[in-house]
């Protein structure tokens, strides 16, 4: 007994992750900027994790700070 399978273009498509065209600004979930809405947005993730990220990595380092007002300046509404 021969079993034919055939995996249309249509079913792989479906079950890639598919991340979003550019990187922007949220105006929908933003704090002060947007800035971290807008990474989430982009990754996919939940805001408030890239929010402690920034905020951890800012008490560590302190060009996050500046990345975060670059990123503000640079990104897109």
């Amino acid at each position: 007994m021969l079993l034919v399978v055939s995996y249309e273009r249509q079913d792989l498509k479906s079950n890639m992750f598919v991340m979003p065209a550019k990187l922007r600004k949220s105006k929908k979930d933003k704090m002060i900027a947007g800035v971290c809405a807008g990474l989430a947005e982009y990754l996919g993730w939940d805001p408030t994790i890239i929010r402690i990220l920034f905020i951890i990595f800012a008490f560590m380092y302190g060009f996050t700070i500046l990345a975060y007002f670059i990123l503000a300046i640079v990104m897109p509404d």
